[in-house]
């Protein structure tokens, strides 16, 4: 009488026999207009298959179990997890339904899903470079951006940490530890420039990285970085044109 699950019980001629006021509260119904009537009258058709499938598994002594779609009172369906099993009334089958509402739950998992995939594309196809560090310092997940940069194959980049992808100069390497060290201790390097090279050619990068926690702990780091080569040339090219003319005058 209190539970907050629907539960019912249907005959051997599939009409409800005792139903609870959960099941009727799930679906805005009056629970005692339903005895007598035949199972699944407000059932979704394109879910009648499974239903009669989980149905015909408790007959078999198993529990059979189901999510279908059925139409409540205000003409909306909602969906339903279903348990059956086989009970004995007196000396009769009848099967035994457990019922939990599961349409909210499946829409944050939905929107849930929409977001990740949302935010997969948003990091997939971004400009700049965003690699994801696990709390080892090894590299767990990278852009498309990424790959073109240090041009390199996925394979050659999952699973390893930064000085292992043979980009960093051993002065580099050693800076590149430092920072993160100092991040994951509540420092920050957000701006700095660091040097690679890629094919014999060198290139400057601007990094942003940023910690990434779960429950609370540490559990990675974000990098974001962006290709400034070109305009570390720009600069170095009007220091030389500042400097001559410094000596000049």
């Amino acid at each position: 009488k209190n539970s907050t699950n629907g539960i019912f019980v249907i005959d051997e001629d599939f009409n409800y026999v005792l139903i609870n006021p959960a099941s009727g509260r799930i679906l805005g119904h009056d629970p005692e207009e339903w005895i007598g009537k035949r199972a699944g009258t407000n059932r979704h058709p394109d879910d009648e298959a499974a239903s009669i499938e989980a149905i015909m598994k408790a007959l078999d002594g198993e529990i059979g179990a189901c999510d279908v779609r059925v139409m409540g009172s205000d003409g909306k369906y909602r969906l339903l997890s279903m348990k059956y099993s086989m009970m004995m009334l007196g000396e009769k089958v009848h099967i035994l339904g457990m019922v939990e509402d599961i349409t909210e739950k499946k829409k944050a998992q939905d929107d849930l899903i929409a977001s990740e995939e949302k935010y997969r594309n948003l990091f997939q196809n971004s400009p700049e470079t965003i690699v994801i560090l696990d709390s080892e310092g090894r590299v767990v997940e990278f852009n498309k951006a990424a790959l073109e940069l240090i041009e390199k194959e996925p394979d050659q980049v999952m699973g390893k940490k930064f000085e292992e992808l043979g980009i960093l100069d051993e002065e580099q390497v050693d800076f590149y530890r430092e920072k993160i060290m100092s991040l994951t201790q509540g420092g920050d390097f957000s701006g700095e420039d660091i040097l690679i090279r890629v094919g014999g050619q060198a290139k400057w990068l601007e990094t942003f990285p940023s910690i990434i926690k779960k429950d609370g702990e540490f559990s990675g780091i974000q990098i974001l970085a962006r290709d400034i080569t070109t305009r570390k040339k720009k600069e170095d090219e009007m220091k030389r044109k500042l400097l001559r003319f410094d000596i000049t005058e």
